[in-house]
This record gives structure tokens, sequence and C-alpha cells, in this order.
């Protein structure tokens, strides 16, 4: 007891300097660091104030007595005082007690409580270990001075050598892959269905709705330069040649050439409207996947950085596992979650249970953006720690913390201790909840983009149709009363004229242009009547045809503004004789 309540002096002491409460170690359970001075001098003072005397309890009679079956095993180690040793971190130096609050503790007092056993003024503190001793060391010094070491110990082929062994499993560290969670959902994809494709795709794709409908429209007028009603205006063609593009064919083809024109137009659009729905899919659904890792081989493969815990046990295993993987040691957990949160690395290495306490707090978590991705890296879970010793029976102390944590798996209790541990200053666990499936979902925003367009569209036209009614001599009706598409028409006509027809055609065209010019008009015949052969130059002919076409139109004119006088004129003389009074014979003559 003497010895006891000085070693609880000491830590005391310690503890009010910040000596002894403060270095950092790979598991993360403690955040401060100190300098290498301060650590060996305190380790040296715990030392001295833990090793005076050896804790442990000798178990061999009440194995005995279980095995004559006097006693249960359940039950052997009622009224017992069991010792334990922990690290400097689970003691509360504001209260000069073990700290209720940490998790171990919590699990080790219930399991004090169904067993019957005492422990709290049983308790010893281990030295952290020294820059040229590992955490097995503390380990050690522990249960050669305790009966449990009680925190989340981890099983090792180093540790089963010295005869160190773990209880059954109930703190899951199995070593998950941590990363951020892609932010996309928060965000309208404003062009998000042009990205399937590249800009020069597109290009391309416009290019060839305007080619292939101005062929076509030149196809038509070659095989119906003289019936100008059957053929489709050039803005027609084009809004046509678009729609096929989108798989929506309207073109009604009847000579050969414009036919293999529209089979090869249907067989490009079916390849592109094909390419375009499964690129469309597989980018928008992968862009609410930013991070694709199903294991640590994607990691690798990606080049990630990855932050883990500097040297420790399972660090040192994957590393030797995957040694191609780019990593950056940290000391703590909080420079850990720091390094995620700051992008200094793409992923990090963690327990399965420390994180889940981890990402409820604000200060590791922020927004509640990590998530953990694939399948364990490692798989194992710690429990406490106890020592195999022939002479003292030891094995009994492991059976009983087995069946005791066995039944608080079984009955929930240990479910609800870490869902209260856990506990943070935000659940991100209720705010993740039943979001995987919707992963693999398109969202709203993601599909944002196209429908906003589209109904800007709708305003637009509706914009124009009201500016056609208000001002029909500033904004055409039709594409083909717009005067760039008026040119390109005469334009791709002349061409077409030019190359493909025969002088005897523009001869018997011009001809029959006269003698119909003849019949309109006296004044017409005349002026046509003296008009010479034109020469054989083709531009020449082409010109002169147009003139015929001009006389022609202003004798139509000049032959309904005649027409239109004398309405104008019997119009008049029925309204002056409507409005002179007239006498009764003058009425009976009329």
């Amino acid at each position: 007891m003497v010895a006891s309540a000085f070693a609880t002096f000491i830590i005391l002491i310690l503890g009010s300097n910040n000596l002894l409460l403060g270095y950092e170690i790979h598991n993360a359970r403690v955040e401060n660091t100190l300098d290498p001075s301060s650590i060996k001098k305190s380790n040296d003072i715990a030392r001295r104030a833990t090793t005076t005397t050896d804790r442990r309890n000798d178990f061999c009679e009440i194995n005995k007595q279980v095995q004559q079956g006097n006693i249960s095993r359940r039950d052997s180690l009622r009224g017992l005082n069991i010792s334990i040793g922990v690290m400097p971190y689970v003691f509360d130096q504001s209260i000069g007690k073990l700290d209720q609050n940490y998790i171990a503790i919590k699990v080790f007092d219930e399991i004090a409580r169904r067993a019957q056993f005492s422990y709290k003024d049983s308790f010893g503190i281990a030295p952290y270990p020294t820059e040229n001793e590992t955490l097995t060391d503390s380990l050690i010094y522990i249960l050669d001075h305790y009966d449990v070491a009680v925190d989340w110990w981890m099983d090792s082929l180093e540790r089963k050598r010295d005869g160190i062994s773990v209880t059954q499993g109930w703190y899951e560290t199995s070593t998950i892959i941590l990363s951020k969670k892609s932010d996309a959902s928060n965000k309208i994809v404003w062009l998000s269905a042009f990205r399937p494709l590249e800009g020069s795709v597109w290009i391309a794709a416009l290019i060839t709705i305007l080619i292939t409908g101005l062929t076509y429209h030149m196809n038509e007028y070659l095989m119906r330069r003289g019936n100008s009603e059957e053929r489709e205006r050039i803005g027609t063609n084009l809004f046509r040649s678009g729609l096929s593009f989108m798989g929506n064919t309207t073109f009604e083809p009847r000579g050969a050439p414009n036919r293999l024109l529209i089979l090869s137009v249907s067989l490009l659009s079916l390849v592109f409207v094909a390419a375009y729905t499964a690129n469309m899919a597989s980018f928008l659904v992968n862009v609410n996947k930013r991070v694709v890792i199903n294991n640590f081989n994607d990691v690798i493969k990606n080049n990630y950085l990855v932050c883990v815990y500097k040297g420790a046990a399972d660090t040192v295993a994957i590393q030797f596992d995957y040694p191609n993987a780019k990593y950056v040691e940290k000391s703590s957990a909080s420079n850990i979650y720091k390094g995620l949160a700051n992008g200094e690395c793409k992923v990090a290495l963690e327990h399965y249970d420390p994180n889940e306490k981890y990402i409820n707090l604000v200060d590791y978590n922020p927004g509640c953006e990590l998530i953990v991705y694939g399948v364990p890296v490692l798989s194992r879970s710690s429990s406490f720690s106890v020592k195999s010793s022939a002479e003292r029976c030891s094995s009994i102390i492991r059976d009983v913390l087995d069946i005791f944590i066995l039944e608080m798996k079984d009955d929930g209790t240990l479910t609800k201790i870490k869902q209260d541990y856990n506990k943070g200053d935000q659940d991100c666990n209720l705010m993740t909840e039943g979001k995987s499936e919707e992963s693999f979902s398109l969202s709203f925003l993601d599909m944002a983009g196209i429908f906003i367009m589209h109904y800007g569209i709708l305003v637009l036209t509706l914009i124009l149709g009201i500016l056609q009614v208000k001002c029909p001599l500033v904004f055409a009706s039709s594409a083909q009363e717009l005067p760039i598409v008026r040119r390109l028409s005469i334009l791709s006509r002349n061409v077409a004229s030019h190359l493909f027809t025969t002088n005897e055609d523009d001869e018997h065209q011009i001809k029959d242009q006269i003698k119909a010019s003849a019949h309109e008009g006296k004044g017409a015949s005349d002026a046509c009547s003296n008009i010479a052969t034109p020469p054989n130059n083709e531009l020449i002919k082409e010109l002169h045809s147009e003139v015929i076409n001009l006389r022609n139109d202003v004798s139509e004119i000049k032959m309904s503004s005649q027409k239109m006088a004398k309405s104008l004129t019997l119009v008049q003389n029925s309204l002056a004789c409507a409005q002179t009074p007239q006498t009764e014979p003058e009425k009976r003559a009329s």
C-alpha cells in the first residue's frame, strides 16, 4: 500500500508538470508531443515509481478449485482485486484516477461489475517507449508487473513468442482506407450533357451537319432544277440534317444520290448516338465517384500519397507487403486527419473503431467529408492483453475475460458502449446513412445543366416569335429569308448550274423563258423579241436569264398596278353615286 501510494503521488506530480501525459505514439491515443529529454526523464521516474513491487496475483488455487468443480469458471474472480497496467494517457491527472471515459476502461469496468472483482485501487502506469523501444516493450513491462494490460492491444508474432496473448477481440482495429468523398453532388454540372465527348468531336459533328445539309440541298437542285416547287429550302434541309444526327431522319430523298447520302447519315447517326449514350451514362455515374478505390492496389495504381502511423506494427507489415506505395508517415491521428484535410495525402490508413470516434469530431473531420473505401488492408481485432504464466496460473484470467466479452457482444452491451463513446460534436454516421446506393445514381444536379439550357432555349424561341410579329421587317420568319442563307442558296445553285448544266439545256431554257414572257404582255413581248441570242459564255447566259426574269416580274407588276387602278376608279365612282341624291325618275332609270 505504501508503494502504491508513493507511485500515485509521483504520477500526480509528473502529471501537473505535463511530463507523462503528452508523448505521441503510433496508435494516436495521445496527441501532444514532448522533446526526447523530457520523455526520458519522465520514463525514468515512472519506472522507479512503479517497479518497486510486483502486483501480479497467484491464481493457482482458484484454478484448482475450478478444475475440481467447486466453483464455476465464470465466478472464479469474484471478490478478488485484479491489478491492471495502463499507458499514461489513460490516467486522468485532474482527479488522480483512471479516465473512466476512455473506451478500454468503460469495457473493463463493465466486465468487473459482472464478474464482481475490483481493480481501481490496483493500477499502475507504464512508461512510454523511448526512441529505441516499441509499444511491445511497454506491454512487456506492464505484464511483468500487473495481471492485465488494459487497452486495445493488437496481437502479433513477436508478442506471441514472449507468451503474450490477447483476450476475445472487442475493438475492431482492421486497417481501413480513408479518403474524402466526392463533392460533385453539391454543385450543378452545367455542361454535363456535353462532357462525355471532347470539344473536337462536337465541332466535327456541327461541321458535318452543315456540309450534309448543303450537299443534300445541292443534289435536290440538280435533280429538280426545272421544278422549284418540289424542292425544299436550304434552311429546311439544314434543320433536317441536324435532326438526323440526333437519330431522327425526316428526309424523303427521291434520287439515288440523296438516298445514298441519307443511308450514310443514318449509319453515322447510329454510331454517334450509341457512343454518346454509352459515354454519357458512364461519365455521369463516375462523376459521383471521384475516388474509385476497391482495395489498396487501386491506391498504388493511382499513385496516391498515403498517410500512415509512423512505426506502427500494421504500418510496418503493410510497407513490407506493398513496398511500391507512396507513404507519408505521421506521428498521431490528428496529423493524419489534417494531412487528408489539407491535401497532403489522398488517402490514409486508420483503424476501424478509432475512426468511428474521430469522424464525429469537427477537429478531425470538418463537414463530414471523410468516408471509408474498399476492403480493409489488414483485418484484425484488439483487446486486453495477458501473459501466460504456469507458476501463477494466469490463464484463468483470460478465460474469465473471454466469457464476459462474449456475453457483452451477445446482449448488445458492447455495441452500446461503443456508440456512447463515439458520440462527438457532430454525427457523420447519420449524415451519410443511406447514401451508399445513391452514389451510383444520377442526381438532379448532375442533369440540371441540360435542363436549364433547354428552358433557356424555350424562352429564346418565345422572344423571337414575339419579335417576328412586332417587327417583321427586322426579324426573319424563316431561315430562307436571312441574307446569308439566301446568298448560300444562290451560290450553291449557281455552282451546280455552272458545273452540270449543258449549253443545249441553257439555250432551251432561255428560249422557253422568252416564249413565256411574250404571252405576258405586249411590252414584254417587244422587249423579248429585240433580245439577241446570248453568247456562249456560261456566266453571261446566267445573267441573261436573270434579266428576263426581272423583266417578266416588272411586266406583272405593271399589269397588276393597272388592274388595281381600274378597280380603285370603279370603287370611287360607286361611292360618288351612293352619296349624290336622285329623283324618282332617275331612280327608276337606274
